[in-house]
């Protein structure tokens, strides 16, 4: 599990943050994301995202048994 208290995310950031080049940074590519996917998708793993604007997130890593 990974905690912030950071911005948050509202509903359509949520839906939209493992979809290439989408960001909220100045800078950002929007491939961070895409890259942690592929990932855990490869480790036979899922995400789950909770996150309420202005509170921040918390990500949690679950990894299936094999």
């Amino acid at each position: 599990m990974l905690a912030d208290n950071g911005i948050g995310m509202d509903k359509i950031e949520k839906e939209k943050y493992l979809k290439p080049f989408f960001t909220t940074k100045d800078n950002g590519t929007g491939l961070g994301t895409v890259f942690l996917e592929r990932f855990v998708i490869f480790q036979n793993a899922r995400l789950r995202i909770s996150s309420i604007k202005g509170k921040g997130t918390i990500i949690s890593l679950i990894i299936d048994k094999f």
